[in-house]
């Protein structure tokens, strides 16, 4: 599974198609930062992931369950770890000019 090569290292496992290694592994220096990125190997290209391979029929797929499991896992992990705020901006924002009646 894609999902175990775009882990840090500490999380991957060589099994091909395997989910990362569990989340309880993690040492204080161990963090999910390589996951917090856009593009093509980004969390919205994850999420839609899971959409396109959710169950059709209603039949859960135990695969599919434990992928949702772990990627929850490692949202709220995250979430925890960022302390709920946003990255601030690299460019101050420029000051508003006043315009000028004419």
């Amino acid at each position: 599974m894609w999902w175990n090569g775009i882990q840090p290292k500490w999380r991957q496992v060589s099994t091909e198609g395997a989910l990362p290694g569990p989340l309880s592994a993690a040492t204080n220096s161990d963090s999910l930062d390589a996951l917090k990125k856009g593009g093509v190997s980004g969390l919205v290209t994850v999420l839609i992931s899971l959409k396109w391979w959710m169950p059709l029929h209603g039949d859960v797929d135990k695969e599919w369950g434990a992928a949702v499991e772990d990627i929850t896992s490692s949202l709220q992990l995250m979430a925890k770890a960022s302390g709920g705020t946003k990255r601030k901006n690299d460019v101050e924002p420029k000051p508003k000019q006043k315009r000028r009646k004419t």
